[in-house]
C-alpha cells in the first residue's frame, strides 16, 4: 500500500508560473545565479583551459554577461574581441554530436548580438594542438570594442521600471498602481511608530489586536515593536483573568454568531484560555456543523 500523503504537488500551470518568475528573477539579479556562486562546480578542463591562455600572456573575463538583454554566462569571454569559448560537457550535445536545443539557441542569440563563440567539447581541453589553435585565434583577431579589464567589476544591471506611480510618478519595479508612500497617504495617515514609554502603556492597557489595529499595523509588527525596546508583553489569558472578556451569559450568545477562533482573534486571547472561561461560566461550546453554520446565517440575517 503506497503512502497516503505524498505532499503537496503543483499543477503544471502553478509549475510554468513558477519557472517563469524564476526566471526573470536571475535576470534582474544576474549575481544570483547559480553558476555566479562561489561554491559553484569547477570544472576541470575549463580551469586547464584558463592556465593555458594566462601562460599565453592572454586577459580575458570568467563567467561574463554579455551587455544588452541577455541573461547567460559565456565560459571565457575577450569582450574587447567579443570572443567567448565556452566549454561543454557530454550533457551539452545531442545523440549525433548537435548542440541540445537550449544551448544551440544560446549560442545563436550571442552571434546575433555579434559574439564568435567558440563550441569545445571538454575532452579537447586537455589537448595542446586545440589550445594553441584557439590562442592563435584569439591573438589574430581585432579589437572591435574596448574594456577596461584592470576596472572591470561585475554588478547587477540595472533594473527598468516596469509601471510608473500615478501620484508621483515614481518609478515602479516590481508594476502596481501606487508606490508604498503614495499608497499609504491614498489610504489615510498611518499613526506614528509610538516610544517606548507609549507602548508600554498601550500593551498593558489592550490587547496586542486592539492596539495593531489603532495603529494599522499587524499585531506580528507590534511584538516586534515591544522585542526591540525590550517591552514585555501579557502572558495568554491575560485578559481573561482581568474580566475584560464578556460574561458567561453574553460569551454563550457570542458562540451563536461566532467560532472560537473567531472569538479568541477578536478578543485577543489564545484557544485554550478561552476554552477555560468558557469551562469556568459553565459554557456549553456548540458543535460547529452545516446545521450550526446555516443557524448563524439566519440568526445574522433576522438580526439585520
Amino acid at each position: 500500500m503506497g503512502a497516503i500523503n505524498q505532499g503537496r504537488r503543483h499543477t503544471q500551470a502553478t509549475k510554468r508560473l513558477l519557472s517563469r518568475k524564476r526566471k526573470q528573477y536571475l535576470r534582474d539579479n544576474p549575481d544570483k545565479h547559480p553558476w555566479k556562486k562561489a561554491s559553484k562546480f569547477i570544472s576541470l578542463p575549463c580551469e586547464k583551459l584558463k592556465i593555458a591562455l594566462r601562460e599565453a600572456g592572454l586577459l580575458f573575463v570568467a563567467e561574463f554577461t554579455p551587455d544588452g538583454n541577455f541573461h547567460y554566462s559565456i565560459d571565457v569571454a575577450f569582450p574587447e574581441k567579443k570572443i567567448g569559448l565556452e566549454v561543454n560537457g557530454n550533457q551539452h550535445y545531442d545523440s549525433n554530436g548537435g548542440l541540445l536545443p537550449y544551448y544551440q539557441k544560446r549560442h545563436d542569440l550571442l552571434q546575433e548580438a555579434g559574439w564568435t563563440i567558440y563550441e569545445i567539447p571538454c575532452r579537447k581541453c586537455f589537448s595542446a594542438e586545440v589550445v594553441k589553435r584557439l590562442v592563435a585565434a584569439v591573438v589574430n583577431s581585432p579589437a572591435i570594442a574596448n574594456f577596461d579589464y584592470l576596472n572591470y567589476v561585475p554588478g547587477k544591471k540595472e533594473k527598468i521600471p516596469t509601471d510608473f506611480c500615478k501620484d508621483c510618478g515614481r518609478g515602479l519595479l516590481y508594476g502596481g498602481k501606487r508606490c508604498w508612500t503614495c499608497f499609504v497617504a491614498a489610504e489615510g495617515n498611518r499613526p506614528g511608530k509610538p516610544t517606548c514609554e507609549e507602548l508600554r502603556k498601550m500593551v498593558w492597557e489592550a490587547p496586542l489586536v486592539h492596539v495593531a489595529k489603532k495603529l494599522k499595523v499587524s499585531d506580528v509588527a507590534i511584538k516586534k515593536w515591544c522585542k526591540r525596546y525590550g517591552i514585555e508583553t501579557p502572558p495568554h489569558g491575560y485578559w481573561i483573568k482581568r474580566g475584560l472578556l464578556v460574561s458567561g451569559t453574553a460569551l454563550r450568545t457570542e458562540l451563536e454568531y461566532f467560532t472560537m477562533t473567531e472569538l479568541a482573534k477578536k478578543y485577543g486571547c489564545g484557544l485554550e484560555a478561552l476554552r477555560r472561561r468558557c469551562r469556568e461560566s459553565n459554557v456549553e461550546i456548540p458543535q460547529r456543523n452545516g446545521q450550526w453554520y446555516l443557524r448563524r446565517d439566519r440568526l445574522t440575517q433576522e438580526a439585520q
